[in-house]
């Protein structure tokens, strides 16, 4: 896709996610990166969402580059339900929002796949309400 790093890669490593819509934001970090060609400084959120694919919970973390516009709601206890889509708006390809409660909503340039990880412990609850 076009804008997503490493899109391909993780399609490989996550076969049958649902790229668009996330369940759970479980944690953000704000920064800056100076990027190339011209090693412009831009705002980036990297984001750990929690996926469950195929009955295994796997944290998926994506850096969104180029964020505005961002909108808060510090008073919220989840951010889940987040929706990407896309965005053509001069240098914006990307809307992404919680269209459930809109705790967060953003603009953003391009979307990174950094990676992805099994997450031990929902795994482990999701076996025993299974188990239950």
């Amino acid at each position: 896709m076009k804008h997503w790093r490493d899109w391909e890669r993780m399609q490989e490593e996550l076969p049958g996610m649902q790229v668009q819509y996330f369940d759970t934001m479980l944690r953000f970090s704000h920064d800056y990166l100076e990027l190339p060609p011209y090693y412009e400084r831009k705002a980036c959120l990297t984001s750990v969402f929690l996926e469950e694919i195929d009955g295994k919970a796997y944290d998926v973390t994506l850096r969104f580059i180029g964020v505005g516009s961002l909108k808060l709601d510090m008073h919220f206890e989840y951010l889940g339900d987040i929706e990407i889509s896309p965005e053509e708006i001069e240098d914006i390809h990307f809307y992404v929002h919680d269209y459930e409660h809109g705790g967060i909503s953003f603009y953003c340039e391009e979307i990174a796949y950094i990676g992805a990880q099994e997450n031990v412990e929902e795994n482990l609850q999701l076996a025993l309400s299974r188990w239950k």
